[in-house]
């Protein structure tokens, strides 16, 4: 079982002053050890100031398929979402601006209607072919919703698709993905990421996590993140940075901290550690 937490400071020092902050929590239980597979709950908090607001809650299982056949290497999950955003109070919801560009001292009647809920589904898979090797299939918004704040207009999420592939040591993990991401104009925006991570393990002093990543695509997107972790016994602090390289400018990136809980017997990698020191 484990409990994770983290909070984001998003893409500071624009020119505009915006104050975007994401907060995530979740929690995950194995059933009868994982033979029943495991859920999910969990809680994702977006804002823009005082002016937006996301906010999503999650139901999530996942286990082991096909068993007897193949065992240990299929594995597909579901992600039951409902998604809620609202507006907050501005000059124009109570004063809208007519077709002449002139307030018409009416209330605007999309901006007056500030909250908008919709259910979603979110599905994954993975197929793990050698016992170091993983690939993976994630699809978000399968229900593509319509999040438009006005029943007369339409705003759909659109359906993105990503795949991904890792090769995973005792204390370092190589691995990249494609994403495929629906644009509002209904085009596809594609992107290649690379990453790598290594854990740098203490006989004492618990365990360091290094890890980065650069990542190339669609509409001049690039961007570089780095990160850091640092787990013992049952917790893990982690710290990430994230700067874009093109597209969006004159930001001193993204900063996101996390806290994760274990609880329960360890797992068998991390009983393992002494082991795993000396063969490395």
């Amino acid at each position: 079982p484990q409990l994770a937490t983290s909070y984001s400071k998003l893409l500071g020092g624009l020119s505009d002053n915006s104050n975007l902050q994401n907060s995530f929590i979740a929690y995950a239980q194995p059933l009868r050890e994982g033979r029943l597979g495991a859920y999910g709950l969990a809680w994702n908090y977006f804002t823009l100031d005082s002016l937006y607001r996301e906010m999503s809650l999650y139901g999530s299982y996942g286990r082991v398929l096909w068993e007897r056949r193949h065992p240990g290497k299929f594995f597909g999950g579901a992600s039951v979402k409902y998604l809620n955003r609202s507006l907050g109070t501005t000059s124009v919801s109570g004063n809208a601006i007519g077709s002449t560009g002139f307030a018409t001292g009416t209330a605007d009647p999309v901006l007056g209607n500030s909250s908008k809920g919709n259910m979603d589904v979110d599905l994954g898979f993975l197929y793990r072919p050698k016992p170091r090797w993983t690939l993976g299939l994630m699809i978000q918004h399968a229900l593509e919703p319509n999040i438009a704040f006005s029943s007369n207009d339409t705003d759909k999420l659109g359906r993105n698709v990503k795949l991904g592939g890792s090769y995973k040591t005792p204390f370092s993990t190589l691995s990249s993905d494609l994403g495929l991401t629906k644009a509002p104009d209904g085009s596809i925006d594609r992107s290649v990421t690379f990453g790598t991570e290594k854990w740098l393990p203490t006989l004492v002093q618990g365990t360091f996590g290094i890890r980065g990543s650069l990542a190339l695509g669609s509409r001049s997107f690039r961007q570089l993140a780095a990160g850091l972790s640092y787990k013992i016994h049952r917790i893990q602090f982690d710290y990430g940075f994230t700067i874009p390289l093109g597209g969006i400018a004159g930001t001193y990136g993204t900063h996101r901290m996390g806290v994760t809980f274990r609880f329960g017997r360890l797992p068998q990698e991390d009983t393992n550690l002494g082991e795993a020191i000396l063969e490395n």
